[in-house]
């Protein structure tokens, strides 16, 4: 789980899209466990549908990008796209992206 502010700023946006949007069933956090639980207790938040699935690599700025996600199979980018794979999520919204990116789009 990267980017600007991370974990803190996605999990208190994911927080927010579960409170708001109740249609949402389940909701994957993918990337350190530790960091992700610490951040859902400080906000005193809890909801069965948060899983969260545990990734030790990180992919840095300096890693080479399409080259990385073939190399670091155990990062949280890997992990969701492998989670898009096998069907186990629709969507993944990715950081930077304005809109969420749909399976089929992920493999065009």
């Amino acid at each position: 789980m990267g980017g600007d502010y991370a974990p803190t700023n996605i999990v208190s946006g994911a927080i927010l899209a579960l409170r708001e949007y109740h249609r949402i069933s389940k909701l994957f956090l993918v990337g350190d466990r530790d960091q992700i639980i610490r951040h859902l207790g400080e906000q005193n938040y809890e909801d069965q549908r948060v899983e969260v699935v545990h990734t030790t690599q990180v992919i840095e700025m300096s890693d080479p990008a399409t080259e990385s996600v073939r190399r670091k199979r155990n990062s949280s980018v890997s992990m969701a796209v492998d989670l898009v794979k096998m069907a186990v999520l629709t969507r993944l919204s990715v950081l930077a992206t304005p809109e969420p990116l749909s399976l089929p789009r992920l493999l065009n």
